[in-house]
């Protein structure tokens, strides 16, 4: 996981986004460990891993960036965890968040926030490191599987960068012009995540 931090952080600064400038200074390990534990949830290495790497976008810029490739910021660890606990958390009921008839909303902790990426910490669970994705404004409110792990992900972002599917410029006003392909992106996601049944659908056609 790692190298390919370093790999999706190449391609990144090769198509000259300047979203990895706004990204916060990693964390320790055993400082993101004791936040996880403090919420009673387990981390998989590559989610270790990625805060290591960066701490998320600080959102009190006010820029709003899609830096893993859909609508949402990338939530700092400190602001992740108080989203899991005032949403995921708390959320036992029967018919919110389900995954194979299980209601696990205390299991799905968010990356990002508006499309919400959510790592899976469920450990006994085949699915554990898997991230899923709620959106109502997609209309997906149950949890749906986008990437087969953290680490799928990052290589299929960075295989967009690199085939110049994403681009990302900052405007004179400071905020960002975005160029995000969904649809040459979704044949590298599929790619990519065979396991996902978000990419098992067919591709929009225009």
């Amino acid at each position: 996981m790692k190298n390919t931090l370093l790999d999706l952080e190449s391609k990144m600064r090769l198509a000259k986004s300047p979203l990895i400038e706004i990204a916060n200074k990693g964390q320790r390990p055993d400082a993101i460990k004791a936040s996880f534990d403090s919420i009673g949830l387990i981390p998989t290495n590559e989610l270790i891993d990625l805060y290591e790497w960066h701490d998320g976008v600080d959102i009190s810029r006010n820029y709003y960036v899609n830096f893993f490739g859909k609508n949402g910021n990338w939530l700092p660890l400190k602001e992740a965890i108080k989203y899991y606990k005032g949403f995921y958390a708390e959320s036992t009921e029967e018919e919110w968040f389900m995954i194979e008839n299980e209601a696990v909303g205390k299991y799905l902790f968010p990356i990002s926030h508006d499309d919400d990426f959510l790592v899976f910490l469920k450990p006994d669970s085949k699915y554990y490191g898997a991230v899923f994705t709620v959106s109502p404004g997609l209309l997906i409110i149950q949890p749906r599987m986008i990437f087969d792990s953290l680490e799928k992900m990052c290589v299929s972002i960075a295989a967009c960068y690199r085939l110049g599917h994403y681009s990302t410029i900052q405007k004179p006003d400071g905020y960002y012009d975005e160029h995000l392909d969904f649809h040459a992106s979704f044949d590298v996601f599929k790619k990519y995540n065979p396991i996902s049944e978000y990419w098992k659908r067919e591709r929009l056609v225009e």
